[in-house]
C-alpha cells in the first residue's frame, strides 16, 4: 500500500489536534458530494459536459465539495486556480506502467470491435467496446488492458486504429486513463491538515482525501472524501483480491483505518463521496449493502442523507446517462460521525441542462447530495 503525506508537520498537527482539543465544528458549513461522470468512454459528451459541470462546481454554494470522476488534469487545473477555492487537492497521477501489448495480443478485441462497433469512435467506441466486447477487453494482460483502456476512453477522436498503433509494442498505464485519480476537495474554508491515501485497486486508480476544515470562527472537522470501486458488468476482475466485489470491501476496510487513524474520540467527521454501495429505500434498491454496513458500523457514523426526510436515489431511472438495464440505487453518501447534527440534507443537479441548441441532458449519470451540518445539540 502506497500512502502520500503533504507535509509531515500538517500530520503531526491533526494528531495534535486531535488529542488535545477536540476537532469540533462551531457553525453549520454546507458539504456536497458530487460523482461529477467526467469519464470519457464510459459516460458520454464529456466534452459538451465539461465546462457546465466546471462552470456548475465554482457557483456552487457548498463550503466543502467532494469530486469524484474528475478525471481530466485540465478540468482539475483549471478548479485549482481559481480564487474561489481556498484549498483544493488531487492526487498526482500514477505513473506505473506495465508492458502494453504484445503483436496479436489485440487480435481477438479488434475482431469484436470491428463486428460490434464498426463506426464508433471517441465515447461511443469505449461504450461498445466495455460493454459489448467485455471478454476479449478483459481477457488482455493488465499492461494491455491499461493501454487499450486509455485510448478507448481517453480521447473523443479515438478508433480501433488508434488502439493498436499506440499500444502494440509499447509501454502503457496499468490503469485506465492513464492512472489518473479522479477524487478531489475543493474548500472555500481553510485547511489545516490534509493528506491522501492510495488505495489498493486493480485497472482503476482510487483514493480518499483526507482534510481538516477549519470554520473563520476557529472550528474544525475531519472530511474523508472517496470513490470506492465498482465492478465492471462485462470485464473479468484481474486483481489480487478475487473479484471486483472483494476489492470494494477491501478499500472500505482501508477508508475505515484511515479514519481511525485520523479521527480521536469526540471530533466532528464528515465522510463523503460515491461509494458504489448503499441501501434500500423508497424507490430504490440495495446495492452491495454488506459493504455499505461495514463502513457505517465499523466507523461509527451516521448515515446522514440516507436516513433523511430527502432520502432517495442517486443513480437513478430517469437519468439522461442510464442504461435500460440500470437499477435505481443510493450510492453517493455524506456520513457524519462524532455527534454531528443533520440540518437539512436534498438532492442536487436533479434537472436537465442545455448543452447544446439541440441537447438537453443531465450534467452527470449521477445526481449529488448537499447537506448543512452543525455541532449536535
Amino acid at each position: 500500500m502506497k500512502r502520500w503525506i503533504r507535509g509531515s508537520w500538517l500530520l503531526v498537527f491533526a494528531f495534535a489536534c486531535g488529542e488535545d482539543d477536540p476537532v469540533q465544528l462551531d457553525e453549520p458549513i454546507e458539504v456536497l458530494t458530487y460523482n461529477v461522470g467526467l469519464a470519457a468512454g464510459n459516460v458520454p459528451m464529456v466534452d459538451l459536459r465539461s465546462v457546465p459541470v466546471t462552470d456548475a462546481l465554482v457557483a456552487d454554494s457548498a463550503d466543502v465539495l467532494c469530486v469524484q470522476e474528475l478525471w481530466n488534469d485540465n478540468d482539475y487545473a483549471y478548479l485549482a486556480g481559481l480564487d474561489a477555492f481556498a484549498h483544493t487537492q488531487r492526487l498526482p497521477a500514477n505513473d506505473e506502467e506495465g508492458v502494453a501489448c504484445i503483436p496479436g495480443e489485440l487480435d481477438p478485441l479488434a475482431a469484436c470491435v470491428e463486428a460490434m462497433c464498426p463506426t464508433a469512435q471517441g465515447d461511443a467506441l469505449g461504450i461498445c467496446a466495455t460493454n459489448d466486447c467485455g471478454e476479449p477487453f478483459g481477457a488482455l494482460a493488465p499492461g494491455c488492458l491499461g493501454c487499450a483502456s486509455e485510448v478507448v476512453m481517453g480521447s473523443a477522436t479515438s478508433s480501433p486504429m488508434d488502439v493498436r498503433s499506440e499500444c502494440e509494442g509499447t509501454e502503457g498505464s496499468r490503469y485506465i486513463y492513464g492512472g489518473t485519480y479522479d477524487v478531489a476537495i475543493l474548500s472555500r474554508l481553510p485547511v489545516t491538515a490534509h493528506e491522501s491515501l492510495v488505495l489498493d485497486s486493480y485497472l482503476v486508480t482510487a483514493s480518499v482525501e483526507y482534510a481538516q476544515v477549519q470554520t473563520p470562527t476557529g472550528g474544525g472537522v475531519h472530511v474523508f472524501c472517496t470513490h470506492l470501486a465498482s465492478p465492471f458488468r462485462d470485464i473479468p476482475y484481474g486483481g489480487e483480491f478475487g473479484s471486483w466485489e472483494s476489492e470494494q470491501q477491501h478499500q472500505a476496510d482501508q477508508l475505515v483505518g484511515f479514519i481511525e487513524e485520523r479521527v480521536a474520540s469526540g471530533d466532528h467527521v464528515i465522510v463523503a463521496g460515491d461509494l458504489n454501495t448503499g441501501p434500500m429505500g423508497t424507490g430504490y434498491e440495495a446495492i452491495r449493502e454488506s459493504i455499505y454496513r461495514s463502513i457505517v458500523d465499523r466507523a461509527e457514523l451516521d448515515e446522514g442523507f440516507a436516513t433523511s426526510a430527502a432520502a432517495d436515489c442517486t443513480s437513478c431511472l430517469d437519468n439522461t446517462f442510464r442504461l435500460e438495464a440500470s437499477r435505481a440505487t443510493l450510492v453517493d453518501h455524506v456520513l457524519l460521525g462524532g455527534d454531528l447534527s443533520l440540518i437539512s440534507a436534498e438532492r442536487t443537479y436533479t434537472e436537465t441542462v442545455a448543452l447544446s441548441d439541440e441537447i438537453d441532458s443531465h450534467l452527470s449519470d449521477h445526481y449529488g447530495v448537499r447537506v448543512v451540518v452543525g455541532p449536535g445539540e
